[in-house]
């Protein structure tokens, strides 16, 4: 007959402790952060913020719509400039859709009429791009569409070979504004 010594069953208790550990570790990460299915996405995030402040897509420039987390809670950040010169500033929780938090302010900057007139993005990183050879899209470490001296700029920032480029870009025209270079 086998019999199982003192040793033994020690291990066998060990070994169940933590694989029970082990399963309550998992289920608490599964649950802790909701799976990207159930998560209601960047254009129902834009929605909701839309809604609460009363604005069409349309009459908008969105400068920033990404997920994060504030408390331990998954949220969209959701900013954008309105016609009238105001700046929103959204958090939307990314499970329910629930507006966290909404502030907004009178903001100096114009929109241009048609929002389209914007160079975008790339146009934006491609002329930062072009004052430092050698560095690539993936060495732009910060870009935001901002208000700046009561125009509309993109802002970037490229670290490349260990120096820090901070550029402003004319939202409209794609004139380099400000150039900045920081070397440690």
């Amino acid at each position: 007959m086998n019999t199982i010594s003192f040793s033994s069953k020690k291990r066998l208790a060990a070994l169940a402790f933590c694989m029970l550990a082990l399963l309550a570790l998992l289920n608490l990460n599964l649950s802790a952060a909701p799976a990207p299915s159930t998560l209601i996405g960047e254009e129902a995030a834009k929605a909701a913020a839309l809604a609460h402040a009363e604005q069409k897509a349309g009459d908008v420039i969105f400068v920033k719509v990404g997920l994060d987390r504030d408390n331990g809670t998954q949220i969209y950040e959701v900013e954008f400039y309105t016609r009238d010169g105001r700046a929103y500033d959204y958090e939307i929780n990314a499970a329910t859709g629930k507006v966290v938090s909404a502030d907004n302010e009178v903001d100096s900057c114009p929109l241009p009429s048609d929002p389209s007139a914007l160079i975008g993005e790339e146009k934006a990183k491609g002329a930062a791009l072009a004052k430092v050879p050698g560095a690539t899209s993936g060495d732009v470490v910060q870009w935001k569409l901002d208000c700046g001296d009561n125009r509309l700029v993109y802002e970037v920032e490229i670290l490349y070979n260990g120096v820090e480029y901070d550029g402003e870009i004319d939202a409209v025209t794609g004139e380099l504004l400000k150039w900045d270079v920081e070397r440690d």
